[in-house]
């Protein structure tokens, strides 16, 4: 599974989860034109009962932080969280609508998708109506299995939605159309809430 600055890391808590991804990118910069935007800067989405000093340069943040490098139209790792490898920068498209549905660029990972989707609720705003906190979850192609019940075989699996086709290859699906990721995304809101997979990104300070 891929893994992404910010919003998606919220896929490390997933585990088998299917998750909506797609081929060509499904939104573009006028689906975000005349939405509040994210404020640029510092951002954490700490895990829960992650202990950090916001005060701190986050180098020195407890890797639970997960510290990301917000922009216009990218997130980026903090220097130092690639494991060794240089430190991705993503672009992505926060499209209007409630909720926000972020189309996210995948990294060049073969098998993977090239764009993900995830939903974005936001919780607070600064003076000039940036958006400063937000609750983040991923899209999800069908609710999460429960971990106490052994999966069923693919071929007793429910069809999905309409405009959501399951992947040949891992757990994951394809949406066809915008429609059907923004539907995805606002159902998976529900399941991510209830399954305690949404996590909470909060901006920082302006730099690091």
């Amino acid at each position: 599974m891929f893994r992404f600055p910010l919003m998606v890391l919220v896929a490390l808590n997933l585990g088998a989860c299917a998750v909506v991804g797609s081929e060509q990118p499904l939104f573009g910069a006028a689906d975000a034109r005349g939405h509040a935007v994210l404020r640029t800067g510092l951002w954490a989405m700490p895990d829960e009962d992650c202990a950090f000093d916001p005060a701190a340069r986050s180098k020195d943040w407890n890797k639970c932080a997960n510290a990301t490098l917000v922009g216009p139209a990218t997130f980026s790792e903090r220097p130092g969280e690639g494991d060794g490898e240089d430190a991705k920068t993503l672009r992505y498209v926060l499209a209007g609508g409630a909720p926000r549905v972020a189309q996210i660029q995948a990294p060049e990972d073969e098998g993977d998708p090239n764009y993900a989707y995830a939903g974005l609720r936001p919780l607070r705003a600064d003076e000039a109506g940036r958006i400063v906190e937000a609750r983040v979850w991923l899209a999800m192609c069908e609710p999460p299995p429960d971990p106490k019940k052994v999966l069923d075989e693919e071929d007793r699996r429910p069809p999905l939605p309409a405009g959501l086709v399951r992947d040949q290859k891992g757990p994951g699906c394809t949406a066809t159309k915008a429609s059907a990721a923004r539907a995805a995304v606002a159902r998976s809101e529900a399941w991510a809430t209830q399954r305690e997979l949404a996590m909470t990104a909060r901006w920082i300070r302006d730099a690091d």
